[in-house]
């Protein structure tokens, strides 16, 4: 589903007064929102708690959870751009946890020609991340989803020439520090 029909629309058109541009990224429509609404700090945290769950949803709807389904993981390889796209479950796995993607990205392409930026290092995504404020809420995402294949430490993120894959701890990609 799209994200004109999808739970980010439903979150942003909450707001009257708001025309939500999908062809925006998630993240700048966010912060527009924010500006337009003038919010104190209670009611942009209040918002952004429902922002971050429409952005979770949004994510599922379009890759799907099931980290046994194959379609799943070969469009979430399309999209990343790995190619050619693994013939297994397993090789997908492997392929995109050693990858590193900004996660709000992968969710402002989907349905569009474009691909995501794939950096080399973990130090690289969160340098972007930071940069662009564009932070995936890690708290919400359950055990047994694909996101855990694709969540990063952002925050702090291991030293150069380590490179971390896959489901570390920390404060990974948003954490409790979301940026929007």
């Amino acid at each position: 589903m799209s994200r004109r029909q999808g739970p980010l629309a439903a979150f942003f058109n909450e707001y009257h007064g708001f025309r939500y541009d999908p062809t925006e990224s998630a993240s700048s429509e966010f912060h527009r929102l924010c500006a337009l609404k003038e919010w104190d700090r209670d009611e942009r945290e209040d918002s952004r708690e429902q922002y971050r769950r429409a952005l979770i949803q949004q994510f599922n709807l379009n890759y799907g959870t099931d980290v046994n389904a194959l379609d799943s993981w070969h469009l979430l390889c399309t999209y990343i751009g790995i190619d050619p796209v693994p013939d297994t479950v397993e090789e997908c796995k492997m392929a995109v946890k050693s990858t590193h993607v900004n996660l709000v990205d992968l969710v402002d392409v989907f349905e569009t020609n474009r691909r995501v930026e794939v950096f080399p290092t973990v130090q690289a995504l969160s340098d972007y991340t930071q940069e662009s404020e564009k932070y995936f809420p890690r708290d919400e995402v359950g055990a047994g989803s694909l996101l855990t294949y694709l969540l990063r430490q952002i925050m702090r993120p291991p030293a150069h020439g380590r490179a971390t894959r896959g489901r570390g701890g920390g404060t990974g990609r948003g954490a409790r520090r979301f940026g929007a």
